[in-house]
């Protein structure tokens, strides 16, 4: 093979390898058929493993109507929404691509993960928080274009991560101090979260990482053992499951990343 042939190849591979790298992580859409379809067959049983204190804390009597519901809550992502969540969506592969400033977080296998999204509105369905469900990211027509949604892209393609790569999860777990303790379901009183993995944990110094309702008559979603907001925002932290304490860890590197990426 003569200089300019090899030269040609060398020039072919270099370019194919630039094109496919910079291609962003694969996105999907669902259609608002999707998303009933899958509210209606609870592939993942989120909806079958409410309880009646759970059903009452999302101001429900039974399950039927919380899934009609949601049903009702679904919605197609319009083409500014996909243009918009793609763009962000490359800027946080992009972020995770270069992270490495947490020990034993895969950040590059993070960012392989592809991008599934399913739209809802309003707050009938989990209240309109963002969240995950199987390989699914779920958002509200309130976050679509919410100003840090880079930042809630990185946090709920974490929790993916936990789900997809347990064994990847378990090492984190294992190197800050985690331990394997219990079911959620051996707590009556825990507050269900599709984001978690049915588990409960003790941290290092031995503490049980559970939400929990205040009673079996919970008077709203906010109605547990420590606030969301105001003064014992720390408490609640300090109770939450590994998953969300990682996804939170690396959420927290966002701003400052964004910050030179657009400088």
């Amino acid at each position: 093979m003569n200089f300019i042939a090899i030269a040609g190849v060398i020039t072919v591979r270099i370019l194919y390898s630039y094109y496919f790298q910079k291609q962003p992580t694969p996105i999907t859409f669902l259609s608002r058929e999707d998303v009933i379809q899958f509210f209606r067959k609870d592939p993942d049983h989120y909806f079958d493993s409410f309880n009646d204190i759970n059903l009452r804390g999302f101001g429900y009597d039974d399950k039927q109507t919380m899934i009609d519901d949601a049903c009702r809550s679904a919605r197609s992502f319009s083409q500014k929404e996909q243009d918009y969540i793609t763009k962000k969506c490359i800027e946080a592969d992009q972020f995770l691509t270069q992270f490495n400033d947490v020990p034993y977080f895969p950040s590059k296998k993070v960012a392989k993960i592809k991008w599934n999204f399913a739209k809802t509105f309003g707050r009938l369905y989990e209240k309109g928080f963002p969240h995950t469900r199987l390989s699914i990211i779920f958002l509200t027509d309130r976050f679509v274009f919410h100003k840090d949604l880079v930042q809630l892209l990185v946090h709920e393609k974490i929790h993916l991560f936990s789900r997809l790569y347990p064994v990847d999860m378990r090492r984190w777990m294992d190197k800050n101090g985690y331990t394997l303790y219990k079911k959620i379901s051996d707590y009556p009183l825990a507050k269900l979260n599709p984001d978690n993995d049915g588990m409960v944990y003790l941290d290092k110094n031995e503490k049980e990482l559970v939400l929990q309702f205040n009673s079996p008559f919970p008077l709203s979603f906010d109605d547990i053992n420590c606030s969301i907001s105001g003064t014992s925002e720390v408490d609640c932290s300090s109770k939450e499951h590994p998953n969300e304490v990682l996804a939170y860890k690396i959420d927290s590197y966002v701003a400052k990343y964004l910050e030179h990426f657009h400088s």
